[in-house]
């Protein structure tokens, strides 16, 4: 299905008068079938359009391959809980979602936005509820299971302040995100399979600028960005890489890491820095191949007003200034992708170094990665505007390209040993031929 969503704000159009997106719980597929909106409809899902499911299709393995290796970026958008306390009101709900179809409405405007994962968590009561369990097992697949196999991985979250990044990629200890739960199942997973595996964990903030382990943030090595010209990837220089064996040393390292972040003031709740995590994976079979995967989680933080209450300047600013940079490089990268082909699209010039946080995310926009954008959006009427800028940031990495590959290594000796009889053969068919000659 296109992610691309519809290019003009328009009258919203009457229930029934729109044509049905059907999706198969089963398969994951939508189609569009005209008809009217399913009577299952109810205030109990407000929010949730219930979608027409077919059971004449199959899911096989090989299109679940295909779709986890598909070429392009995964998005995904989740709709968070209202806040009351933010005087959001319950009764004025602007998001709806409809398979993976997502709604964007507010009075007689709305916008269709198209998504691969779109994940409603406005209110626990709901049965198409989704929660953190339902949303890391979902994007699991895009993540742990091809890091496993060697392939780079990412899930990078984007939204306005407090619109529950850091709830979906962080969690709590009672109900754990992303993050917490990725490193459980690394280590369970590393204690059942044949080959040794050996994972390395990684937490580092972008804070006001300055890139600051937080596994050592008393270090007094600085952290620095390099580009490699031979693999092209960007290398973090004195980057602690802890080596963990049990779940129990894993989370135990990742809870003291969390805990040296730079923590929103009490009044307001928006991070005031970016966190980068990354799991370094490593697996040495029998025969001595080694794969090799890193699994990038980046919880970044969200715009800062001016306005708004224990505004720090310089934070802000430094904020801003970030995820401008991003947005400029999205933007770009979307402009060379949409182009036409008579162009030549390596001659544009994308500005990954603007920003240290653009630099670090190089590899994951433009390198060989799977990477998985994670949105967040408030369901009110009154974020409306600030959810329409997430979501067209959002489609605009939907065309980007990405050259999936297998961090492989074989045994150098034995590689050898092979191109030694290779050289030997050869060389014997070759005296036999000059012999026949003379």
């Amino acid at each position: 299905a296109s992610l691309s969503p519809s290019n003009r704000l328009r009258k919203s159009p009457r229930a029934h008068s729109s044509p049905q997106l059907s999706l198969s719980a089963d398969t994951g597929r939508d189609s569009l079938e005209s008809g009217v909106s399913s009577p299952q409809n109810s205030r109990e899902n407000a929010g949730f359009l219930t979608p027409h499911t077919p059971n004449n299709e199959e899911f096989t393995e090989e299109d679940e391959f295909l779709s986890l290796t598909a070429s392009k970026i995964v998005t995904a958008v989740r709709i968070r809980p209202f806040i009351k306390s933010h005087g959001e009101n319950p009764k004025e709900c602007a998001a709806k979602i409809r398979g993976k179809t997502l709604y964007l409405t507010k009075k007689d405007l709305e916008r269709l936005f198209f998504l691969d994962h779109a994940f409603w968590s406005c209110n626990k009561r709901d049965r198409h509820f989704a929660g953190n369990a339902e949303v890391y097992g979902t994007l699991k697949p895009y993540l742990l299971d091809l890091a496993f196999s060697g392939c780079n991985s990412a899930c990078i979250g984007f939204g306005e302040s407090a619109s529950g990044k850091t709830y979906s990629l962080i969690g709590t200890k009672a109900d754990p995100g992303i993050m917490r739960r990725i490193v459980s199942d690394a280590i369970k997973r590393s204690n059942h399979v044949e080959n040794k595996i050996f994972v390395h964990l990684a937490i580092m903030e972008l804070h006001n600028n300055n890139l600051v382990d937080l596994i050592s943030p008393s270090s007094s090595r600085p952290l620095k960005l390099k580009y490699d010209r031979t693999t092209k990837n960007v290398n973090i220089e004195n980057l602690c890489r802890v080596p963990v064996s049990t779940e129990k040393e894993a989370l135990s390292v990742l809870e003291r890491a969390l805990e040296s972040r730079t923590h929103p003031t009490k009044s307001t709740l928006s991070n005031k820095a970016h966190t980068i995590f990354k799991l370094y994976i490593t697996s040495v079979s029998k025969d001595r191949t080694k794969k090799a995967a890193c699994i990038t989680i980046a919880d970044l933080a969200g715009s800062e007003s001016w306005n708004q209450k224990n505004f720090d300047p310089q934070e802000g600013t430094e904020i801003n200034k970030s995820l401008c940079a991003l947005a400029t490089v999205i933007s770009m990268i979307h402009n060379r992708e949409t182009s036409s082909p008579s162009k030549n699209k390596k001659k544009t010039f994308v500005p990954f170094r603007e920003s240290k946080l653009t630099f670090l995310l190089q590899d994951n926009f433009q390198g060989a990665s799977k990477t998985v954008i994670l949105g967040t959006i408030s369901p009110a009427t009154s974020h409306f505007f600030e959810s329409l800028c997430t979501l067209k940031f959002i489609a605009k990495t939907n065309c980007i390209q990405q050259k999936l590959t297998v961090n492989e290594e074989k045994d150098q000796t034995r590689l050898i040993q092979a191109l030694r009889h290779e050289v030997k053969f050869l060389r014997e068919q070759l005296n036999q031929k000059n012999e026949l000659i003379l």
